[in-house]
C-alpha cells in the first residue's frame, strides 16, 4: 500500500466521520468508490483503534459499523451467514483433528476477511447450541477444541489483530461456562491465564481497564495453579503477572514496578536455568525491563541489574537458536546502555548503538516492520545523545532514524508509538546544529504538539507530562515570536508537566523538570528580575535534592552549571558572595563534566566559569580577567565553529568582553582583540538566525569601538553609534526592557561625546521607555523607586541634550517626568486625593 493511497484512505475516513446524516455519507462513498477496497477496511480498523486509544469510543464504534457494512458491500457472497457457518465448521474440524497451527492457519489465512465480530457472535451461538445438546463428557471435549482454536486465532499473525483478540476473548468466556472452577479447576485456571494474555495484548477498549482485567485473570489462575501443585504453570503465570504489572497504568507506577519485580523473581525460583533454560531466559529479559524502568532504589544500581539480566538472557537466547528473541533482548540491552550511569558515557552510548544494530540484523523492515521501526526510534535516541563523532552528524543520523521509524509507525496504525517518535524527533530538532536554528525550533514545536494530540493527559498522563516538559524546552530556546511570550509559554508547559510528574510518583522527572523551570525563570523577561532569579535558585535547589551526585551524576552536574548561572546574575544579597557561589557551582559541575567524558558540557561549563571570573569582585581584577580568558579559550578548543557554531559564537562574544575589560597587556591591543572576537561572533550570530544574540553582540561591539584607541576617534565613535543603533532595532523597550535600557544609555552617552544631541536623545528616550515599562511590571513601590533611581543618569542625559539644543520645554518635560511618575503613585497610595481625582498636572504623560 503506497503512502499516497494510505493518505487518501485517511482523508476519506475523516470526511465520513464529519457526516451529518446518512444521505451525505452515501454521497461521499459514491464519489470515492475507487477507494473502497479491502485495504481501506483495514485502515478503517486501524483508525478506529487509534480513536479508542484516545478515548473516542463513539467514533470508533461508528467507524467499525461502517466498515462492517462496507465489507458486506465488497463481498456480497463471501459475507453471507452460510459462508461464516461453513468457515466455522471447517476450522473447528481442523482444530479437532489436528490441534496444529500448521493445519489451522492456512484455513484462517484463506478466510481471514471473515475473522470479525460476526464470526465471534456465530462462535458464541454455535458453542452454546453444542453445549446444550451434548453430553457432559462431550461438552468438555468440545470446549477444549474451542479453547485451542481461540489460542490459535489469538496468535494468528494475519488479518486484523484487534478482531483476532476479540474473537479469542469471546471464545474464552464461552468455554469458561463449561470448564468451571468446581468441575475442571486446572482447565479453568489455564483458561484464566489465556484470558489474561488476551487482555494484556487487547487493542480495543481502554488500555488501563484491559490491564486490570489481565491482572484479575492471572490472580484467579494462581488461586488454583499453586506452586506446590503446579510449579511450572505457577511460575509461568507469575512471569505473565509481572509483565502486566510492568505495563499497568492504574495505581502508583512505583508500586507496580515493585510488584512486577517480585513476580519475576518468584517465577525464577522455579524456572531455573538448568530445568527450564528457555523460560528462565524469557523471565530474565522481562526482569531486566522492570529494573530498567524501576523508580525505587538507586537508578545506577537498577540499570546495572537490568544489564546483568539482559546478558544472562542472551546466554540462552542466542542468535542461532532464537534469532527473534535474541534481537528483542539486544534491543532491550541497547536501551539499558543508553540510560546507563556507571562507566564512561561515551562508551555506553556506543554499546547501545552496537546492540541496536545487532538487533536490526534480524528485525528487518520486510520481515518485522513494526519491530524494525521501533528499533529505528531507539537508534535515533542513541545517536541524539551520542558523544563520539561529530555532534552535528549524530543529530542528523537521529533525525533520519526517527523519520524512517515514522514511515511504519503511522498515526493511524500505531498512534501511541507515532506520538513517542514525534516527541523524540522534536528533541532532535531542538538540539540540531545544521540548518537554521529558528527553523529547527519551529519543527521541534510542531513535533511536540503533534505528539500531544495523542498523548492526552487523560489517556497517557506520564507521556503527556514529558512532552509538555519538552515543549517547554523548545519555547525556552525559541527565536521566532516575542521572547517574553515564549518564556511564559515555557513556564506554563513546565508547570503543567509538574502536575503529573510529582516528586512522590516520578522523582527523577520531577527534578529534571524543576531544573528546566529554573532555566526559564533565569531567562524570564516579565515580572521582577530579582524575583525571577530567586525562583530559579529555588527550582535548581529542589532539583538537586533528588538529582544527587551519587545517583544522577550527569544531571547533578548540569543542574550545578545552571545554578551557577542563577548566582551569576543574582540581584539580591551581596554581589561578591553571589559570584563566589557561581564559581563554586561551576567548579562542582566540572568535577563530573570532564573533557574526556563530556567534552561538550565541559566546554559549556568552562565558558560559564569564564563569565563568573569576568564579573568577579573578590581577588585582583586583573587576575580574574586572565582566568576568564583562559576559561573561554579552553571552551573554544571544543566549541569549534564547525562542530558547535552557535556555542562557538557565544564563547567568542564572551572572550571579546574579557579582552575589552582586560587590564594586563597593552590596552590598544586588547581592544583590537575584542573587536575581532565580536566580529567573529557576528559571522554566526546573524540577525536572521539569532536576533537577540546578534543585538547583544552589536552592543558589545559598540562598547569596544567607543573605547578604541587605534584609528580616528571620530570614526570609532561613528562605528560605536552604528552598532548601538543596530542593537536597538531588536532590543525594544517592550521586548527587552533591561537590554534596551543598557544599550540606549550606551548610545546616548556615546553620541554625547560627539555632541550629536539628536542621536543622544534617541538613545536616552528609548532607555527611558524601557525604564518606565520595567517600573510598571514591578509590584513593590520600593523596587519601582529603585528602578527610577538607577536610571536617573538617562533622565539627566536627555535633559542635558535638550538644553544643548535650546529646547528648554522638552528638557523641563523630562525633569517633571522623572519626578512626577513616582509622585503620582505616592499620592495615590497615601490617599491624599480620592481615587480618580488626582489633579491633571500630576498625571503621568
Amino acid at each position: 500500500m503506497n503512502e499516497q493511497r494510505t493518505q487518501a484512505y485517511v482523508n476519506l475516513i475523516e470526511q465520513l466521520l464529519t457526516c451529518a446524516n446518512g444521505e451525505e455519507l452515501n454521497n461521499i462513498l459514491q464519489a470515492n468508490q475507487e477507494l473502497i477496497d479491502p485495504q481501506f477496511l483495514q485502515v478503517m480498523e486501524n483508525y478506529a483503534t487509534g480513536l479508542e486509544q484516545q478515548g473516542n469510543n463513539n467514533d470508533a464504534a461508528l467507524l467499525r459499523n461502517m466498515a462492517q457494512q462496507l465489507g458486506q458491500y465488497l463481498n456480497p457472497q463471501g459475507g453471507t451467514i452460510e459462508e461464516y457457518q461453513a468457515f466455522l465448521s471447517e476450522v473447528l474440524q481442523a482444530e479437532y483433528e489436528s490441534n496444529d497451527p500448521a493445519v489451522v492457519y492456512p484455513i484462517l489465512q484463506r478466510r481471514q476477511h471473515l475473522l470479525d465480530n460476526t464470526f465471534a457472535q456465530l462462535l458464541q451461538q454455535f458453542a452454546k447450541y453444542l453445549f446444550s445438546e451434548g453430553k457432559a463428557e462431550e461438552v468438555a471435549g468440545i470446549a477444549g477444541v474451542i479453547e485451542y482454536l481461540c489460542i490459535h486465532i489469538q496468535q494468528f499473525p494475519l488479518g486484523s489483530r484487534a478482531n483476532n483478540l476479540e474473537i479469542a476473548i469471546t471464545g474464552y468466556y464461552i468455554v469458561l461456562e463449561v470448564l468451571t472452577r468446581d468441575t475442571f479447576p486446572y482447565e479453568w485456571a489455564r483458561l484464566q491465564n489465556n484470558l489474561g494474555n488476551a487482555y494484556l495484548d487487547r487493542i480495543r477498549g481502554e488500555r488501563a481497564d484491559n490491564l486490570e482485567l489481565t491482572i484479575t485473570a492471572y490472580n484467579l489462575s494462581l488461586e488454583v495453579l499453586t506452586r506446590d501443585a503446579f510449579p511450572y504453570e505457577w511460575a509461568m503465570t507469575q512471569n505473565n503477572l509481572g509483565t502486566a504489572y510492568n505495563h499497568r497504568i492504574l495505581g502508583e507506577r512505583t508500586n507496580n514496578l515493585e510488584l512486577a519485580i517480585a513476580a519475576y523473581n518468584l517465577s525464577l525460583e522455579v524456572l531455573t536455568r538448568d530445568a527450564f533454560p528457555y523460560e528462565w531466559a524469557v523471565t530474565q529479559n522481562n526482569l531486566g525491563t522492570a529494573y530498567n524502568d524501576r523508580i525505587l532504589g538507586e537508578r545506577t544500581d537498577n540499570l546495572e541489574l537490568a544489564i546483568a539480566a539482559y546478558n544472562l538472557s542472551l546466554e540462552v537466547r542466542t542468535c542461532d537458536a532464537f534469532p527473534y528473541e535474541w534481537a528483542m533482548t539486544q534491543n532491550n540491552l541497547g536501551t539499558a546502555y543508553n540510560d546507563r550511569i556507571l562507566g564512561e558515557r561515551g562508551l555506553n552510548l556506543e554499546l547501545a548503538i552496537a546492540a541496536y544494530n545487532l538487533s536490526l540484523e534480524v528485525y528487518t523492515r520486510d520481515s518485522f516492520p513494526e519491530n524494525w521501526a521501533k528499533l529505528q526510534d531507539n537508534l535515533g535516541n542513541a545517536y541524539r545523545k551520542r558523544i563520539r563523532g561529530e555532534k552535528a552528524d549524530n543529530l542528523e543520523l537521529a533525525i533520519v532514524a526517527y523519520n524512517l521509524s515514522l514511515e511504519v509507525l503511522t498515526r493511524d496504525a500505531f498512534p501511541y508509538e507515532w506520538a513517542g517518535t514525534q516527541n523524540n524527533l522534536g528533541s532532535a530538532y531542538l538540539d540540531r546544529i545544521k540548518e537554521k536554528k529558528a527553523d529547527n525550533l519551529e519543527l521541534a514545536i510542531v513535533a511536540f504538539n503533534l505528539s500531544l494530540e495523542v498523548y492526552t493527559r487523560e489517556a497517557f498522563p506520564e507521556d503527556w507530562a514529558r512532552s509538555q516538559n519538552n515543549l517547554g524546552n523548545a519555547y525556552c530556546d525559541r527565536i521566532r515570536g516575542e521572547r517574553a511570550d515564549n518564556l511564559e509559554l515555557a513556564i506554563v508547559a513546565y508547570n503543567l508537566s509538574l502536575e503529573v510528574l510529582t516528586r512522590e510518583a516520578f522523582p527523577e522527572y520531577w527534578a529534571r523538570t524543576h531544573n528546566n523551570l529554573g532555566t526559564a525563570y533565569c531567562d524570564r523577561i516579565r515580572g521582577e528580575r530579582a524575583d525571577n532569579l530567586e525562583l530559579a535558585i529555588v527550582a535548581y535547589n529542589l532539583s538537586l535534592e533528588v538529582l544527587t551526585r551519587e545517583a544522577f551524576p550527569e544531571y547533578w552536574a548540569r543542574t550545578q552549571n545552571n545554578l551557577g548561572a542563577a548566582y551569576l546574575y543574582r540581584i539580591r544579597r551581596e554581589r561578591g558572595d553571589n559570584l563566589e557561589l557561581a564559581i563554586v557551582a561551576y567548579n562542582l559541575s566540572l568535577e563530573v563534566y570532564t573533557r574526556e567524558a563530556f567534552p561538550e558540557y565541559w566546554a559549556r561549563s568552562q565558558n560559564n566559569l569564564g563569565n563568573a571570573y569576568l564579573y568577579r569582585i573578590l581577588g585582583e581584577k586583573a587576575d580574574n580577567l586572565e582566568l576568564a580568558i583562559v576559561a573561554y579559550n579552553l571552551s573554544l578548543e571544543v566549541y569549534t565553529r564547525e562542530a558547535f557554531p552557535e556555542y562557538w559564537a557565544r564563547s567568542q562574544n564572551n572572550l571579546g568582553e574579557a579582552y575589552r575589560n582586560r587590564i594586563l597587556e597593552e590596552r590598544a591591543d586588547n581592544l583590537e582583540l575584542a573587536i575581532t572576537a565580536f566580529n567573529l561572533s557576528l559571522e554566526v550570530y546573524t540577525r536572521e538566525a539569532f536576533p537577540d544574540k546578534w543585538a547583544m553582540t552589536q552592543n558589545n561591539l559598540g562598547a569596544a569601538y567607543g573605547n578604541r584607541i587605534r584609528g580616528e576617534r571620530a570614526d570609532n565613535l561613528e562605528l560605536a553609534i552604528a552598532s548601538y543603533n543596530l542593537s536597538l532595532e531588536v532590543y525594544t523597550p517592550t521586548g527587552f526592557p533591561v537590554e534596551c535600557l543598557l544599550t540606549g544609555r550606551n548610545l546616548g552617552h556615546t553620541a554625547n561625546l560627539k555632541e550629536d544631541w539628536k542621536t543622544a536623545i534617541k538613545g536616552y528616550n528609548l532607555a527611558i521607555e524601557a525604564v518606565e515599562n520595567t517600573r510598571l511590571q514591578a509590584l513593590n513601590p520600593q523596587r519601582q523607586q529603585e528602578i527610577l533611581s538607577d536610571a536617573m543618569d538617562v533622565y539627566h542625559g536627555i535633559v542635558q541634550s535638550y538644553l544643548n539644543l535650546n529646547q528648554k520645554d522638552r528638557a523641563l518635560e523630562y525633569v517633571e517626568r522623572s519626578k512626577t511618575r513616582y509622585l503620582v503613585q505616592l499620592l495615590t497610595e497615601r490617599d491624599i486625593y480620592p481615587k480618580g481625582n488626582i489633579p491633571q498636572l500630576l498625571l503621568p504623560n
